[in-house]
């Protein structure tokens, strides 16, 4: 269990006979605790694998939506937002979830201290709600609201932020939503890992997509097929958009993992995920790099970048028999791997 869901144990009576809507960074299963004492519970979640989850774990009185912009269909009077750590993503979830909840309604904000929580009572202001801390423990804090009355808009429209980069293989414009790696900007390791690419062509799967930049840049280059894929659907919806606008195709699909591709690929690239929340975490990777060197046709290369400090290299000698350092910044290392 978080460290957000042990001090929501002290709280648990809040949420009997509530019409609950929960929300936000969900990484564990005791929003499924608090839904089961609900009246009735939707649970809005963006990320494929914890909705598979909760989908299989909820009672019959939750609704488990995967979506970035879930449409609720009932009525609701109490709000759990698990706080993401990125500030716009924070809001992004706050301003949706205040868009639906009935008026004067409950608002029951959790979080780390280093996790985003110490800007909620900043951005209830936002709406003008005035939010007060009702319990900190474990390094976390509560923070309770009151909906009020107004009205209160949501827009996706409203979020998009673009941007363009000339690159190696080409111009192409970005989009991206609140929470998607890359939003807003092109990050160093991405930039590296295109500063180091040779062109790519054939079937390709880009692992993480995020905004989709890997997957547009050598789609652009050289007309590559690319299926794009990522645990989220602020990624998705991102990359998806990000295409579009380059007057590029891709297959883009929500999912935990490459378990399900048959097909095998002429290559794979990879910003790969390392955190679970605020903590560093090796599974997502390890799973991947596993499934890589089996997804792959015979010769043909996983490009991958990652943090110097990351201990990619072992994982990625123990599933491929060829494994390069192609460059190290000391921030950035570019492997280049394949059996």
């Amino acid at each position: 269990m978080i460290a957000p869901s042990e001090l929501l144990t002290r709280h648990a009576d809040i949420f009997t006979d509530t019409r609950l809507l929960i929300a936000g960074q969900l990484l564990d299963d005791y929003p499924i605790e608090l839904a089961k004492v609900a009246e009735y519970a939707a649970i809005g979640v963006a990320h494929a694998g914890q909705a598979a989850r909760y989908q299989h774990l909820a009672g019959d009185n939750t609704q488990v939506l995967l979506s970035a912009q879930p449409k609720l269909e009932k009525s609701y009077n109490t709000l759990l937002l698990y706080i993401p750590k990125a500030k716009q993503e924070a809001d992004y979830w706050l301003n949706l979830c205040l868009s639906q909840l009935e008026p004067n309604a409950d608002i029951f904000i959790v979080g780390e201290n280093r996790g985003g929580i110490n800007a909620a009572i900043k951005l209830l202001e936002k709406y003008q709600l005035n939010g007060r801390k009702v319990d900190a423990a474990r390094r976390c804090s509560l923070i309770y609201a009151e909906r009020g009355s107004a009205e209160i808009a949501f827009s996706m429209d409203d979020w998009w932020q673009s941007f363009t980069l000339n690159l190696n293989q080409g111009a192409i414009q970005v989009c991206s939503l609140p929470g998607v790696f890359n939003h807003g900007k092109l990050d160093h390791g991405t930039a590296l890992l295109l500063d180091n690419l040779p062109p790519l062509d054939g079937y390709g799967l880009d692992f993480g997509c995020g905004a989709g930049i890997i997957g547009a840049a050598i789609a652009k280059q050289t007309g590559a097929s690319i299926n794009a894929t990522d645990v989220s659907m602020l990624a998705t919806l991102s990359t998806e958009k990000t295409f579009r606008q380059n007057q590029l195709t891709a297959q883009v699909f929500c999912r935990d993992g490459i378990d399900e591709f048959n097909q095998p690929f002429d290559f794979i690239v990879s910003n790969p995920p390392f955190h679970l929340g605020v903590k560093t975490e090796y599974e997502t990777s390890r799973r991947f790099i596993a499934l890589a060197a089996k997804k792959l046709k015979p010769g043909k290369p996983l490009y991958l970048v990652a943090n110097s400090f990351l201990g990619y290299k072992e994982l990625l000698e123990s599933e491929f028999s060829h494994c390069e350092i192609v460059t190290d910044n000391r921030k950035f290392r570019i492997y280049h791997c394949y059996n």
